[in-house]
């Protein structure tokens, strides 16, 4: 299809005559040209492809020769004289005014609007001055501030950046001559690609390609409710605590440091007194139920716990020799030891009384054979080759001759 460049008819000077004469000529020219050109479909497209299927070097090219164009811009503008051609601009002032006057003191409100229009766009500047003068205190209050739409900048490409911007350029407060409060600076651009907020003309925040973008600054978002993935990358931190690739950790970065408090790879830890290894370990030293600390009440535990297992051992008596055993009732006791040089095997004796009880059945006292058997009707029987009542002084119920 080729480039199709038609010119614009030539002035001519001379007659009528000669310059209709020279339109004629201009405009049989235009005609041939598009007469000559390859309007098919397939010529069009054919020159769509080839816009569009530009090869990485090809665009590499692009970039240095838009690169060289904004560098070029620049310097041409920083050296030569400036003018506008062809450019019509309206520009239109605003002006109103309002003053109160009361025995408390006189307020004073003047504004004014600019609006400028040319082909870049449109610019409305707003000039805001207040005051108030009373008996002891003078406030005052200047403010200017703009809203443009149109051409608002070229970007690094020198693209042009067509879209609205409202700006904070200065707004101040005084009290008797004194600033108190002054904000400069401010800019809110909307692009098509972009939502951009800027402070003395750097970038703070964005709003581009579906994410929001805070180069520098705190985001302080309260009561809002988060979806997704929260990623914070390894060098970040979250209030006081630090983010690594394997743990999170405030006061020192190892596990079971002093002064401490990790999360991480390598377990839990509070300082050195409280840790849960990876493994699951737990070393609590200085854990406490209220006032009585955890630690030492399992080593007591401990101990009472291998006491525990000594009586259980002396109290199985099937199948094991017992040399002692002590059970301890009230404070007088109960005793059976084995006897070593006595004439008899086991003595059984007690500070107070000693009974031997069944609920239901007889109880007996026997020896190689021979018992002595209290039955649950109530009798007494005996069972043994002599009854020796020697050293007896006094049966009861028994005749005495």
């Amino acid at each position: 299809m080729g480039s199709l460049n038609i010119a614009y008819p030539k002035r001519t000077e001379g007659s009528v005559q000669d310059q209709i004469a020279a339109l004629q000529r201009s405009m049989r020219d235009i005609i041939d040209q598009l007469n000559l050109a390859d309007w098919s479909a397939e010529a069009v497209l054919q020159e769509i492809s080839t816009g569009i299927n530009e090869d990485a070097a090809l665009k590499t090219e692009k970039e240095k020769k838009q690169s060289a164009f904004a560098s070029l811009k620049q310097l041409i503008i920083k050296t030569a004289d400036f003018s506008m051609e062809n450019s019509e601009q309206f520009t239109k002032t605003l002006q109103g005014g309002y003053v109160a006057k009361s025995t408390f003191g006189e307020y004073a409100e003047k504004t004014s609007q600019t609006i400028e229009i040319n082909s870049k766009g449109i610019t409305q500047l707003f000039d805001y001055t207040a005051g108030i003068n009373s008996k002891d205190e003078r406030y005052g209050v200047t403010s200017r501030q703009y809203v443009k739409t149109g051409l608002l900048f070229h970007d690094e490409n020198a693209q042009p950046v067509y879209g609205v911007g409202v700006g904070n350029i200065s707004t101040k407060t005084e009290l008797n001559g004194e600033v108190i409060d002054e904000t400069q600076g401010e800019v809110v651009t909307v692009t098509p690609g972009e939502i951009t907020f800027w402070q003395q003309g750097e970038r703070i925040a964005y709003l581009s390609g579906k994410k929001l973008h805070f180069p520098s600054g705190t985001l302080e978002a309260s009561g809002a409710v988060l979806t997704g993935t929260l990623t914070a990358a390894a060098g970040s931190k979250l209030g006081p605590w630090n983010v690594t690739d394997s743990s999170i950790w405030y006061g020192k970065s190892s596990y079971g440091a002093a002064g401490g408090l990790y999360f991480g790879t390598s377990g839990l830890s509070i300082g050195t007194q409280c840790k849960i290894d990876a493994d699951g370990v737990m070393s609590l030293n200085a854990l406490k139920f209220g006032n009585v600390s955890v630690y030492d009440a399992l080593l007591d535990l401990n101990e009472k716990v291998d006491e525990l297992m000594a009586y259980a051992d002396m109290m199985t008596l099937s199948g094991k020799d017992v040399s002692m055993l002590d059970l301890l009732v009230g404070g007088d006791g109960l005793k059976i030891t084995g006897a070593s040089s006595a004439a008899y095997a086991v003595d059984l004796s007690s500070g107070g009384a000693i009974r031997i009880t069944a609920d239901n059945g007889n109880v007996y006292i026997e020896a190689n054979g021979n018992y002595i058997q209290i039955g649950k009707s109530g009798t007494i029987t005996f069972n043994a080759d002599t009854v020796d009542f020697s050293f007896v002084n006094n049966i009861v119920g028994l005749p005495t001759e």
